[in-house]
């Protein structure tokens, strides 16, 4: 399983500590998880994130798109905001789920791909662990 829990944007990042109880929910169901950042998370708040995740998952710098790619394709699910890296995971066939906040339009611009999960800020952690455990890849 691999979350990003950032964007290029903070207000379209779902709660930190909601990606934290993903991932630890995930763990307890014996689930690897992993964590990537990009070069804006380590701008904006490496610190922060690698904090919040130290004892729930490992997380990775993937400082080229190639990196990227590599970590989303040996990933089963994928759960990200309303960010690039979650339209790669949908386009790479992964199972995509995109939280999507008030200052993002999923209807004019969810992710594309064959097993994609829109869900809104209000959705439940519970809502969003169940979705990535079920991921058929």
């Amino acid at each position: 399983m691999l979350i990003h829990p950032g964007s290029g944007s903070l207000r379209k990042n779902w709660p930190l500590e909601s990606f934290v109880k993903v991932a630890e929910a995930l763990r307890d169901a014996g689930r690897d998880v992993r964590v990537v950042i990009g070069e804006v998370e380590q701008e904006q708040r490496l610190d922060a994130i690698a904090h919040a995740f130290a004892d729930v998952a490992r997380v990775d710098f993937c400082p080229t798109l190639f990196s990227l790619c590599d970590k989303i394709m040996a990933a089963r699910a994928f759960i990200g905001n309303d960010t690039g890296p979650t339209h790669l995971a949908a386009m790479l066939g992964r199972r995509a789920i995109g939280i999507y906040g008030p200052a993002s339009d999923a209807v004019a611009w969810a992710p594309v791909g064959p097993d994609v999960h829109v869900l809104p800020f209000s959705a439940s952690t519970d809502e969003v662990a169940t979705l990535a455990s079920f991921a058929r890849n």
